[in-house]
């Protein structure tokens, strides 16, 4: 197969628009295993089941024979901690690859990788596709995502993402939208650069 050298670009690109060193909620925002790398999930059941030991041990209910048993129960949040945070850890090169798979540009995937993120700022090549198309590939998606204005002199679109900040679990919320602008680009935009070109995708 021979090399395709824009790959090379588009591989590079990806590598600097990334930040250097992702933050644990940014890799988290990556996986489903990122709620288990946050510390206050992981404190809270841990202290619950080191005070339920403590108490049993105080009523003399922890004989010699189950205290391991204790001790491996005890630390089952922390492990599965440790072990999430490692499965994790290859999220930049995840996201980087992902990136420079795309034949088009994606600004501000740190801020998205951060939780934000409203909308997609789309500029085409040439003309923009009908809003009715677009709409309608859109709620293919998810209902709450739609076209938003269209700036028809310099052949940009928006693009509501439609994913609501939660005040009780934020972090869902932030993984959540970034499977959303995934889908978004796979499912909506690729195929319309197929047919019209695409200059390249800002996250605003």
């Amino acid at each position: 197969m021979t090399p395709d050298p824009a790959a090379g670009d588009r591989h590079a690109r990806a590598e600097e628009a990334i930040a250097t060193r992702l933050t644990r909620h940014m890799r988290a925002t990556t996986s489903p295993l990122g709620p288990l790398t946050d510390p206050y999930l992981v404190g809270i059941p841990t202290a619950v089941l080191v005070l339920g030991a403590t108490i049993l041990g105080a009523m003399g209910k922890v004989t010699s024979v189950l205290l391991p048993v204790v001790v491996a129960v005890c630390a089952t949040p922390v492990v599965a901690s440790i072990l999430a945070t490692i499965a994790i850890g290859d999220a930049r090169g995840r996201v980087v690859a992902w990136m420079a798979s795309l034949p088009f540009e994606i600004v501000n995937v740190n801020g998205l990788l951060d939780g934000v993120g409203e909308a997609l700022v789309v500029r085409f090549v040439g003309d923009l596709p009908p809003r009715d198309e677009l709409n309608a590939m859109l709620e293919a998606v998810d209902p709450d995502c739609f076209a938003l204005l269209y700036e028809e002199e310099d052949n940009e679109l928006g693009i509501k993402i439609g994913v609501s900040d939660s005040r009780r679990n934020p972090r869902a919320a932030h993984r959540r939208r970034y499977l959303r602008v995934q889908a978004i680009v796979e499912r909506v935009l690729l195929p319309l650069h197929e047919a019209r070109g695409i200059e390249w995708v800002r996250i605003s």
